[in-house]
């Protein structure tokens, strides 16, 4: 006559337990990656204020203050120049910095003397 095996099996607490468990691991891995996502994106945002920073002290010192696009280091910088309210030697300076995929990353405006 033939045995019959008992299986064994997971109660049904066993099987909520182990998906909660694996709900929080889910949760916790895309808390991360979203985290890691966000800081790449603020680094890119940093490396363009700093480039129209740059840019801008540059502009000053060398008294180039004309209209233009410029791409730098993967970023198009585009600088922007107008005559300020009608003053002779005050210009205002506008630079935007955009990724590749045309999003703005950073502006700066500023008021510049124009020297003589």
């Amino acid at each position: 006559m033939a045995t019959v095996k008992k299986l064994q099996a997971s109660s049904l607490m066993e099987v909520v337990v182990a998906m909660v468990i694996l709900a929080l691991s889910i949760t916790v891995g895309l808390s991360i990656f979203l985290n890691v996502t966000h800081s790449s994106l603020t680094g890119s945002r940093l490396k363009a204020q700093l480039l129209l920073d740059q840019q801008a002290i540059e502009s000053q010192e060398t008294q180039q203050l004309i209209n233009g696009v410029e791409t730098i280091e993967g970023l198009t910088i585009v600088k922007t120049v107008e005559a300020y309210q009608g003053v002779e030697d005050l210009v205002w300076l506008h630079l935007e910095a955009f990724n590749d995929k045309e999003e703005k990353l950073a502006e700066r405006n500023e008021l510049l003397w124009v020297r003589e």
